[in-house]
């Protein structure tokens, strides 16, 4: 007759926890997705910059993330020392306020993964 209980009572705790496991699943995303789209509107936007304001931008920063569009965004960096280990640079032009394709810096990219400029 213990045994049981004890099964009972590890079965109850068993679907407690994955109810409790799925309601938080349910929130965490819904959560995810405000901060992402908080951290999206906060980031500096190239079109309303001048281009020699977003290369500044860049300058001063070392590294940053800039919009360039509506739904488009990168990580841009000053030099080499921004970028993991075994990193290249790729240099990147962006539309900025008075200038379509604004020479602003680097993107860090994996040679041997992005096989880039083939």
């Amino acid at each position: 007759m213990m045994k049981r209980l004890e099964g009972f009572y590890l079965m109850r705790f068993c679907q407690s926890f994955l109810v409790t496991i799925g309601a938080l699943m349910s929130i965490v995303p819904a959560e995810m997705m405000i901060k992402s789209e908080a951290l999206a509107s906060e980031m500096p936007r190239t079109l309303s910059m001048s281009c020699n304001q977003t290369v500044k931008l860049v300058a001063k920063s070392g590294a940053i993330v800039l919009r360039t569009g509506e739904n488009t965004y990168d990580r841009y960096v000053r030099d080499l020392q921004f970028c993991d280990l075994g990193d290249s640079l790729r240099p990147e032009w962006v539309p900025t306020r008075d200038n379509p394709q604004c020479f602003i810096g680097y993107t860090c990219y994996l040679p041997h993964i992005d096989n880039w400029p083939n």
